[in-house]
């Protein structure tokens, strides 16, 4: 079974799980997409104990299939993260390609 691609996101000072999927997703509490999107989070990271008291430098995978979502937080991952310095260029590949700065490999043809 493969897992689902998702973005790593550092939680920062101040932020709470509503205002991360506000941000990352353009939704808010009580709307049903809402609710949808904090169930995949609870299910991408399940060792995380309590989503409502999160600290900041705390690493969030969030699913990079958020309709809402403009610009992709950080690299796309299928297994254990790479080093830093492969995160940064997939990070800027992923974000051109996301901007249309950057055709599509099926583009280059």
């Amino acid at each position: 079974m493969t897992q689902p691609l998702y973005y790593e996101y550092a939680v920062q000072p101040g932020e709470t799980i509503a205002t991360i999927i506000h941000k990352l997703y353009g939704w808010s509490p009580p709307t049903r997409r809402y609710g949808e999107i904090l169930d995949a989070i609870k299910a991408l990271n399940p060792e995380v104990p309590n989503l409502q008291n999160l600290w900041p430098g705390t690493v969030l995978r969030v699913s990079d299939r958020a309709p809402a979502m403009v610009a992709p937080p950080g690299p796309l991952f299928l297994s254990a993260s790479p080093d830093p310095a492969e995160r940064r260029q997939m990070w800027a590949m992923a974000w051109a390609e996301r901007s249309g700065l950057l055709p599509a490999p099926a583009q280059w043809r």
